[in-house]
């Protein structure tokens, strides 16, 4: 059988079966040889259609807690390339080559998602076309007051997001100001970004006005066109290519403050030498402060020099018998010097721990671990893991005081039901160690008994919307526990499927171009709050529903 099918705009051929109607995962074993599929194509440059060599075409499949099935290869001088003996699923397409963006298979936009490629038994996906766009480019200069370049600033490009309860700025990428203050942000794909620069570079022992000499300066963070306030940042809108020049910054001196305090070791009873680290409270992705810090390894004092005023965690940390010791404390920098920062690195408590398998079906165990992040601070800590054991019994060792977040990685066939601790669920409020450790151990229940959500989304005329992204979204008193939310694109017939759903109440709704993320904006939602449709899932249900494809969204 012969098909065809248009995404985003090109002529896709499909050879071998009828459309599929969600091919069940499957092992190479269990493929018989006409079974196997294949995928081919061309690669070209936009506008031109002239042929990309060396362009890598990668092909993964989608879905599960690790990755499954990976298939690659490179275009030839014609820019085509064939992907051969593809076990049936469901994939990712995508095409990287330097010098241009990244695209992914129906992809239409920088705000849309690429479509899943479905292939049953034996399809073969034949004159794919893929239309690279360059690369966009942002330059610059950054100058002092006095006109002359800064060197060494951190420039990063940012893009407003949705994360974790709050809109944030999320670091797309970053680089340094050359010797005459220069600077380039390339690899950016079409989209609005906020710039911002941060130097390292401390003034110490010059006063600004009325200041006396001898007290310190510094350039604080600024936002292009020149704001210290993000809120007041101007976006800039980069089309695809574009190499946007003249984004220049100039850096004023501010007042700056000193840090000092000290660190004692209580693992090895004695003063710390090494390591503290000044971490900003906003940090968009690049958390570590770059003022200068001097310590006396005798004493363990330290002094952090050329703090601008803000919110920060001075974090101190030490390496004994393998394992990662730390203390933070959180201090608020002002106008003066700040002193008196004492910490003190402990052995932290092992916190134990087991897992829970509920329902019919099973889970293997060693696929499954369990992790602590803290909550505060987006401060990645490494060890704070309990990988479990075959009789499901895990430990995470040396935890220190502090609020955390738990994260549990688990199989496909499993959902994350509770995390309890001394009989209360902990999921949703996260785990509260004390100097001591927690009282009781930790209980992690996954259940088999998820719920399947799946259906088509559909546009003007009935017709199926491929590479759509169609949000799962928790109901109720649920809206704020952000883990329930999840995300799908539709394949190249519009459908898209959700399993090991946790039962509960939800919303789905559909567009066709969405920023990831910002279905968890209740601002966001709430003009399009009627235009979701609303289901319940039960323990090992099967809803199917069609949704209508939401055409635009307000660009943020």
């Amino acid at each position: 059988m012969r098909k065809a099918v248009l995404v985003a705009g090109c002529l896709i051929l499909l050879e071998g079966v009828a459309f599929p109607q969600n091919p069940p995962a499957t092992s190479p074993s269990q493929v018989s040889k006409q079974d196997l599929c294949a995928v081919s194509g061309q690669v070209v440059r936009a506008g031109t259609g002239e042929p990309l060599k060396k362009a890598h075409v990668s092909l993964s499949q989608a879905g599960g807690s690790r990755p499954g099935e990976s298939y690659g290869a490179q275009t030839n001088e014609a820019g085509m390339f064939s992907v051969e003996n593809v076990q049936p699923g469901r994939y990712y397409l995508n095409v990287e080559r330097t010098g241009y963006v990244t695209q992914s298979y129906g992809e239409t936009s920088s705000r849309g998602s690429g479509a899943i490629l479905t292939l049953g038994p034996g399809e073969k996906a034949h004159d794919l076309v893929f239309r690279l766009v360059p690369w966009a480019a942002i330059t610059g200069r950054i100058t002092d007051e006095d006109g002359e370049p800064v060197p060494r600033v951190r420039v990063m490009a940012l893009r407003r997001v949705f994360s974790r309860g709050r809109r944030t700025l999320s670091a797309w990428n970053f680089t340094q100001t050359n010797d005459l203050g220069e600077f380039r942000l390339w690899g950016l794909r079409p989209g609005r970004y906020i710039i911002r620069a941060e130097s390292d570079r401390e003034i110490v022992g010059r006063g600004v006005g009325t200041r006396p000499a001898g007290k310190d300066d510094a350039y604080a963070p600024i936002f292009y066109p020149g704001t210290p306030d993000a809120a007041r940042a101007g976006a800039i809108d980069v089309r695809a290519g574009q190499d946007m020049p003249g984004v220049d910054f100039i850096l004023i001196p501010t007042h700056a403050v000193r840090v000092r305090g000290r660190v004692f070791d209580a693992v090895r009873g004695q003063p710390v030498g090494c390591c503290v680290e000044l971490h900003s409270a906003e940090s968009y992705g690049f958390s570590t402060f770059g003022g200068s810090e001097t310590m006396d390894p005798k004493s363990g004092t330290f002094e952090i020099r050329g703090v601008v005023p803000g919110s920060y965690e001075v974090l101190a940390y030490s390496e004994s018998d393998g394992r990662m010791h730390f203390a933070r404390r959180r201090v608020e920098v002002g106008e003066t010097d700040v002193e008196g920062v004492d910490l003190t690195i402990s052995r932290g408590a092992d916190l134990k721990g087991r897992v829970i398998v509920e329902g019919q079906g099973s889970v293997d165990l060693s696929d499954v671990d369990v992790s602590l992040d803290l909550a505060e601070l987006d401060l990645r800590m490494g060890g704070m893991r309990g990988e479990v054991k075959a009789d499901g019994t895990f430990t995470i060792p040396d935890v220190s005081e502090g609020a955390y977040d738990i994260y549990v990685r688990h199989p496909p066939g499993s959902y994350l039901k509770a995390v309890r601790v001394s009989g209360q669920d902990v999921l949703e409020a996260g785990l509260s160690v004390g100097t001591g450790g927690i009282k009781g151990s930790i209980e992690v229940v996954l259940s088999t008994a998820g719920a399947t959500v799946e259906g088509v989304v559909t546009g003007d005329g009935g017709l199926p919307v491929p590479g759509a992204t169609v949000a799962l979204v928790p109901d109720g008193d649920k809206r704020k526990v952000y883990r329930l939310y999840r995300s799908e694109t539709t394949d190249q017939y519009g459908k898209f499927v959700f399993r090991d759903v946790r039962p509960g109440e939800y919303k789905l709704f559909s567009w066709r171009e969405v920023d990831y993320g910002d279905w968890q904006d209740p601002d966001f939602l709430k003009p399009v709050e009627d235009r979701g449709v609303k289901i319940t899932t039960e323990e090992n249900g099967h809803v199917t529903v069609e949704l209508k494809v939401i055409s635009s969204v307000p660009v943020q």
